[in-house]
């Protein structure tokens, strides 16, 4: 309307289109992680790759180095939901993956992980 009105185009129109298309960027990034999101975790000893997948784009890429891997636990939530999330090394070098899983699945999943890596 202001347009209209002869006033012209103000820098705050800029702004704001700018403000509201982060929030579009930010929606479609937690739509599409909900839709398609998948991690991807490659274990290359010694070297350990993390990849979250959006299907249109690819976010979170990290990489550690370790021969010795340390998988552990995080638990999310109140201690009676037993929901947690797996980590992978140890202090600044380490892998966090954000999907909740049920405590007891992860427990499974590092027992597997231990086997495939030769820490057993």
């Amino acid at each position: 309307m202001s347009i209209e009105d002869g006033k012209g185009l103000h820098i705050g129109y800029l702004i704001i289109l700018f403000l509201f298309g982060l929030i579009a960027f930010y929606l479609l990034r937690i739509s599409l992680w909900n839709t398609y999101g998948e991690e991807t975790i490659v274990l290359n000893m010694p070297t350990i790759q993390y990849e979250a997948n959006y299907r249109w784009f690819k976010d979170g890429k990290k990489t550690i180095n370790s021969n010795t891997p340390v998988f552990s636990i995080s638990q999310i939530g109140y201690e009676e939901d037993k929901i947690g999330t797996l980590v992978i090394g140890e202090n600044d070098e380490k892998i966090e993956s954000v999907v909740k899983i049920p405590i007891n699945q992860i427990e499974e999943l590092i027992e597997k992980l231990k086997i495939v890596a030769g820490t057993v």
